[in-house]
C-alpha cells in the first residue's frame, strides 16, 4: 500500500488527493520534460530469457533513451523518433534494430521486448511481433528516462515491468507523484531504525544495524529543525540529506548520519529495506498529473480552468464586447475572454463549453499565442473538441463581428489517447 510505503507527500491526505488504491481507472502519470530529468534504479543486469514491458508516449520527434546506464556511452534502449521509429538496442559490442515498430507520437504505446536464447522479440501495441536474431551478451541498465543523461525521454512512461528468466525482478507503475518510484516486485523490509534520535553537532551517529552494502534503502527523516546541514554517509561520502523520503545506499553493516555545525534533537528516521526502488532526478512536482480513464479508453486530466462557471468576475481578462454576470460570460460582439494556465502545457487537450445562447454570429475557442483554433460553434448546447496545443499557457474563448450569445462551464483537461 502507499501509506504503508511513507511515500504520501504531507497534506494530500486531508485535501483528499490521494491516488484511489481501490480505483484501478484513477492514476498519476509523469512527463519527462526532455532536457536534464531521469531516473536512476540499481542496476538490472539481464542474461539468459529476459522481458521488459512499458508504455510509452513520444511527445516529440526526437530520438530518446528509454533506458540506459549511467557513466555508460553504449548501453541503451533507443527509440529513434527523429527518423525511422526504429527501437534499438545497443550493448557492449553488440546492436538490434527492430524497423517498422508504427510507434505513434502523442499517444501511450505498448511495447514488450523479449529474449529467448538468440531470438530478439518486439511487440507494440499488440500487433504481431517483429523478430531479429542477436547476440547473446547480457544487458543492464541503472537509469531510465535517458541514457548517460543524454537523448533523454520527451513524454510518458509507466506500467514497467522487467522479467529475468521467468521471473518478475522490477515492477514501476511509475504513479507516484512522487521522486521515489516503488517497485511493486518486491516487499519493503521490516523497520531497521535503532530509535537514536539525538544527533550531537559533527559526529557520526549509527541510526541503524543490520544493512547490506550495496542494498536500497527507503529512509524518511523527519524532526529535524530546518536549516540544518543533516548528512548520510554513504559510498561515495557523506551525501546531503533532510526531512523528507529517499533511497539510499547501504555502504556496509550499518548506516550512519551526522549533523554539521549543530545538534539536532528529537530526529526520527525510518530505515526500511526497499529493492529496486528509484529516484527521479532533476524532477518536478508539477511533471505529475492526475487521470482519470474514460469508457472509451483515453485518459482524462484535471480540470485547468479557474471560475469556468463565471461564478464572479474575475480570472478572466475581456476584451471587446464580453462580460460577466449573472453566472454567465456574454458577447456583443467581437472580442473574446482569455485565461493564462500554468498547467497547460504541449499536448492535446478536451475543450468544453455550454453555449447557453446564441442569436447570431459565431463563436470558437482559439489562440493564436497558444497555437490552437477550434470549430466555429452557432448554435446552443455543449460543445465539446480536443484540440491539439502547440504551445500551451493561454486558455482563450473569441467571437466574430456578430456574435451575441452568451456561455458557461468552460473547462479545458489534458488528454492522453491509448494507441
Amino acid at each position: 500500500m502507499i501509506i504503508e510505503s511513507g511515500l504520501v507527500k504531507a497534506g494530500l491526505v486531508k485535501t483528499g488527493l490521494v491516488r484511489a488504491i481501490s480505483n484501478i481507472n484513477t492514476r498519476y502519470f509523469r512527463r519527462n520534460e526532455g532536457t536534464t530529468d531521469y531516473a536512476t534504479i540499481p542496476e538490472v543486469t539481464l542474461a539468459g530469457s529476459w522481458e521488459i514491458e512499458f508504455d510509452f508516449l513520444p511527445a516529440s520527434d526526437s530520438d530518446m533513451r528509454i533506458f540506459g546506464e549511467v557513466g555508460i556511452v553504449d548501453n541503451y534502449i533507443r527509440y529513434e523518433g527523429a527518423s525511422s521509429k526504429d527501437i534499438v538496442i545497443v550493448g557492449d559490442g553488440f546492436s538490434i534494430r527492430f524497423s517498422g515498430t508504427e510507434i505513434q507520437k502523442s499517444v501511450i504505446n505498448s511495447l514488450s521486448i523479449s529474449r529467448v536464447g538468440s531470438q530478439y522479440s518486439l511487440i507494440v501495441n499488440s500487433g504481431a511481433a517483429i523478430l531479429v536474431t542477436g547476440s547473446l551478451d547480457s544487458i543492464r541498465y541503472d537509469s531510465i528516462y535517458a541514457g548517460n543523461s543524454f537523448q533523454n525521454v520527451s513524454g510518458i512512461l509507466s506500467n514497467l515491468k522487467i522479467w529475468d528468466n521467468g521471473t518478475l525482478i522490477r515492477d514501476y507503475p511509475l504513479d507516484d507523484n512522487s521522486d521515489i518510484l516503488r517497485n511493486r516486485a518486491t516487499v519493503l523490509g521490516a523497520e531497521l531504525w535503532n530509535g537514536v534520535s539525538d544527533f550531537p553537532a559533527d559526529t557520526n551517529v549509527t541510526a541503524a544495524t543490520g544493512t547490506t552494502a550495496g542494498a536500497s534503502y527507503l529512509t524518511t527523516i523527519s524532526g529535524l529543525s530546518g536549516g540544518e546541514d543533516f548528512r548520510f554517509s554513504g559510498q561515495s561520502g557523506f551525501e546531503s540529506v533532510g526531512n523528507g523520503v529517499f533511497v539510499l545506499t547501504a555502504p556496509g553493516s550499518s548506516m550512519q548520519f551526522r549533523s554539521i555545525g549543530v545538534s539536532e534533537s528529537g530526529v526520527a528516521i525510518s530505515i526500511r529495506k526497499a529493492d529496486g526502488y528509484g529516484t527521479v532526478i532533476n524532477g518536478n512536482a508539477s511533471d505529475w498529473g492526475l487521470f482519470q480513464q474514460q469508457a472509451t479508453g483515453e485518459w482524462l486530466g484535471q480540470e485547468l480552468v479557474v471560475n469556468g462557471g463565471f461564478d464572479t468576475d474575475s480570472d478572466w481578462q475581456l476584451s471587446g464586447g464580453w462580460s460577466i454576470s449573472g453566472g454567465a460570460a456574454s458577447s456583443m460582439n467581437t472580442g473574446g475572454i482569455t485565461q493564462v494556465s500554468a498547467g497547460m502545457g504541449v499536448g492535446l487537450y478536451r475543450f468544453s463549453v455550454g453555449v447557453a445562447a446564441i442569436s447570431s454570429g459565431a463563436m470558437w475557442f482559439q489562440s493564436g499565442s497558444a497555437g490552437y483554433s477550434g470549430a466555429s460553434i452557432t448554435t446552443s448546447g455543449v460543445s465539446v473538441e480536443d484540440l491539439s496545443v502547440t504551445i500551451g499557457g493561454r486558455v482563450s474563448f473569441g467571437s466574430n463581428l456578430t456574435a451575441i450569445g452568451s456561455i458557461d462551464n468552460v473547462s479545458v483537461k489534458e488528454v492522453l489517447n491509448v494507441a
